[in-house]
């Protein structure tokens, strides 16, 4: 919707990150910090090859978060990554997430028991 961003508050954004982000540290602690945690993580954590990972600094992906939090097709859309580099972005930023799991606890199981699964 193009056409609304012109108009659009992002205050709006800002106060809703931070009513789910105050949730989500509420109902689930362990998610929480693992999201903080990755915000913190510099991208160069990720076990990844040197050409990928100056492709992601150079387009601007700073934290574990930033790259991934992209979705494969947006990233495939960075300037000199592959469709087998964001592969490995997305089985790096995997690996990291278990190696924090080790660390520090896996993250709370988060289905919700209304819900009935097919």
């Amino acid at each position: 919707l193009p056409d609304l961003e012109p108009m659009w508050d992002t205050a709006v954004n800002d106060e809703l990150h931070a009513r789910i982000m105050k949730r989500v540290a509420q109902d689930f602690p362990r998610l929480h910090q693992r999201i903080l945690d990755g915000k913190a993580a510099p991208v160069s954590e990720l076990a990844i090859p040197t050409r990928a990972l100056n492709a992601l600094t150079k387009a601007g992906y700073e934290t574990v978060a930033d790259a991934g939090g992209e979705l494969p097709a947006e990233l495939a859309k960075v300037k000199g990554l592959s469709e087998a580099s964001v592969m490995e972005i997305r089985a790096a930023v995997n690996s990291w997430c278990i190696k924090w799991a080790k660390a520090n606890g896996d993250i709370e199981n988060i289905t919700n028991p209304k819900v009935k699964r097919r």
